[in-house]
This record gives C-alpha cells, structure tokens and sequence, in this order.
C-alpha cells in the first residue's frame, strides 16, 4: 500500500491511497493546525490510522 499527497491549493490537498484497490479523497487543512504540525506527517499518519481500522474503500 501507497499513500500519496498532492497539494490542490493552499489548505485542500488531494490524498490517493494505492492497495488493491485505488481512492482518492480531498482533505482541507487550515493554516492553524499546519503551523502546528507538519502537513504531509499530519496527512500520512491520519490515513494509515484509518486504514489500520478499515479499508480504503
């Protein structure tokens, strides 16, 4: 499994998790918590937690 992160704007990145099967899913992250936390560690460790509990379909 893959997670990848592409930046569509200033606060909306677009998140594509590559398994057996592909999803693509629009996150928004506000300035505020970018300040606080790294954005791609944020978004990397928010997908694998969900996808340690469900599918990514």
């Amino acid at each position: 499994m893959s997670i990848l992160i592409k930046e569509l704007s200033k606060n909306k990145y677009e998140i594509i998790v590559n398994s057996n099967t592909s999803t693509k899913n629009i996150v928004t992250l506000t300035d505020i918590i970018y300040q606080k936390i790294t954005k791609n560690e944020l978004l990397k460790f928010s997908f694998k937690f969900l996808l340690e509990r469900k599918t990514n379909t």
